[in-house]
Formats: C-alpha cells, sequence, structure tokens
C-alpha cells in the first residue's frame, strides 16, 4: 500500500509512493521544511478496472456484425456470458491490461493524518 504526503488532508495530489508511513513522514518533513503537513495511504488500482469488459467488446462486435450483416447477424456472436469462452475473453483483457498499461498513479483512500511541524532542538 503507497503511501503520500500533502499539504491539506483534502488535496487532489498526495506526492511520493513510499512503502512506508515513516518513509512519507521523512519525506514529507524535507519537503514542508518545518511545517505541518499530512500523510495518507492508498492503493495501486488494477489496470484491468479501466478496460472494457467482455461483454462491452462483445457488443461492439453484435453491432460492427449487424452494420455490416444486417438481420442474417442478429444473434451473432453467440457467446454467454457463462462459457468458456467469455471466460477466456475477460481473462485476456485483465492480463493484457496488467502486463501493458500498468498504472504509474495509486488513489488516496485513507484518513488523512496531520503531521505536526517538528519542533526545533
Amino acid at each position: 500500500m503507497p503511501w503520500g504526503h500533502a499539504p491539506s488532508a483534502n488535496a487532489e495530489t498526495f506526492v511520493g509512493n513510499f512503502n512506508t508511513r515513516d518513509d512519507a513522514i521523512t519525506s514529507g518533513r524535507k519537503w514542508y521544511m518545518g511545517e505541518a503537513f499530512y500523510i495518507v495511504e492508498g492503493t495501486m488500482p488494477k489496470a484491468s478496472c479501466f478496460m472494457p469488459s467482455a461483454t462491452d467488446i462483445l457488443e461492439l462486435v453484435a453491432v460492427a456484425a449487424g452494420d455490416i450483416g444486417g438481420e442474417a447477424a442478429v444473434d451473432y456472436p453467440d457467446i454467454s456470458s457463462d462459457s468458456g469462452a467469455f471466460f477466456e475473453l475477460e481473462t485476456f483483457l485483465a492480463e493484457w491490461a496488467e502486463e501493458h498499461i500498468p498504472p504509474d498513479f495509486w488513489v488516496a483512500d485513507g484518513v488523512p493524518e496531520r503531521i505536526e511541524a517538528k519542533q526545533s532542538e
């Protein structure tokens, strides 16, 4: 789970992709030079969640087939959502996305924690 820091609890973007809370705090202390800031934990989204589903793809195929074949293509493609072919397409789309377009961002979905300014010693 990535961690990041920002000057505000409701910042649109939290800086960093730190492995630990402590790493985010260390970076934040350098970044904000003695000022208070916020850290938050987040998640890396799976690339597959941005991909069209097998249903979406098959609907596009059906529309294209209908444009070319008219009524003759009314039941094309005849693939049910519980078939092996459907599962194979769904799996292919997800695996392709994870391999070729992994996200380079993360989503802050934790509760922001205020880190007080470090007192001078």
